[in-house]
């Protein structure tokens, strides 16, 4: 087999992907319709995709509360001194656990939510959360704009990711952050186990329109007028598979790959030796690794 990243196309379970020059990154061909992701997004993506979604990220709130912290204490670096409490946005927010974990510390907050979790957001981690799309919900007055704006996994959910982005510019303060935490499709691992291990393109999903590579993400972010002034990985965790451990042609064995992702992680921060992970996340960041990295970004002219 040859160098995949080099065909006119990838297809994965019946969903064609191409590259496309204009928006500077892959996406699904044909691309689906904004009433398909209205519904799907109201009423079938916490329900069957990420069912029980809630219950594990409580299960996992060790893992999740190590990444909450990891972006409070970036984020509580790079903002202005003296503005305590600071405000968050988080667009796409889930059940609303990383803003319940920010409220507890002292941050205002607020998400928005399409889907039911919304209700949960509110209800049970008594989070202020608007049940609704980002493009429905008007732009702030000056005075009521946000410290930072949050979005994680969602840039490659959405059917216009610049106008995600232009939004995004648009809710933030002149010296707020923009924190974008953005999973790595077409890594350099994942091209490689395909190449080697005659597995598919298992990170193709119907529910992701957009495909981007750390440099492509980077050039997005730039055109919309961002000025990325931290990067921070995650484990790598497709290099598992590389090493033996076949959680795509083998489900069952991505339990395993996580807790060893988990184990690696708690060691080091049960020893005392966190600085020593998150050097090493920046390090994997600056070479454009990772299966999420996390962009910090300044708002700058659009």
């Amino acid at each position: 087999m040859g160098r995949i990243e080099e065909a006119p196309f990838w297809e994965h379970k019946g969903i064609r992907v191409v590259f496309d020059p204009e928006w500077r990154c892959r996406r699904q061909e044909p691309l689906p319709t904004k009433a398909w992701i209205k519904t799907f997004y109201e009423k079938r993506y916490f329900q069957e995709v990420k069912d029980g979604w809630d219950e594990l990220q409580n299960e996992e709130r060790e893992f999740w509360e190590r990444i909450f912290e990891d972006k409070r204490v970036n984020l509580e670096e790079l903002l202005p001194g003296g503005s305590a409490p600071w405000k968050c946005l988080d667009v796409g927010c889930g059940n609303g656990m990383f803003l319940a974990y920010l409220q507890r510390r002292g941050w205002k907050v607020r998400g928005i939510e399409p889907s039911p979790l919304a209700r949960l957001a509110r209800d049970k981690y008594g989070v202020e959360c608007s049940p609704d799309f980002i493009e429905n919900v008007p732009v702030p007055s000056a005075e009521d704009k946000f410290h930072v704006v949050h979005v994680a996994d969602l840039l490659e959910h959405v059917l216009e990711p610049y106008e995600l982005l232009r939004k995004c510019h648009a809710f933030l303060r002149p010296d707020g952050i923009f924190l974008l935490d953005h999973g790595l499709d077409f890594n350099p691992f994942q091209l490689s186990a395909v190449e080697q291990m005659g597995l598919p393109c298992w990170w193709i999903a119907p529910e992701h329109i957009t495909y981007w590579t750390h440099d492509q993400v980077v050039g997005a972010l730039q055109r919309e007028g961002f000025e990325i002034v931290r990067k921070e990985s995650d484990f790598p965790i497709d290099l598992l598979l590389l090493m033996g451990i076949d959680y795509v042609s083998h489900p069952e064995r991505g339990r395993e790959a996580h807790r060893m992702r988990e184990n690696f992680e708690r060691v080091l921060s049960k020893t005392g030796r966190d600085d020593v992970r998150r050097r090493f996340y920046r390090q994997l960041a600056s070479v454009g690794l990772g299966r999420q990295i996390r962009f910090y970004c300044r708002p700058g002219k659009t």
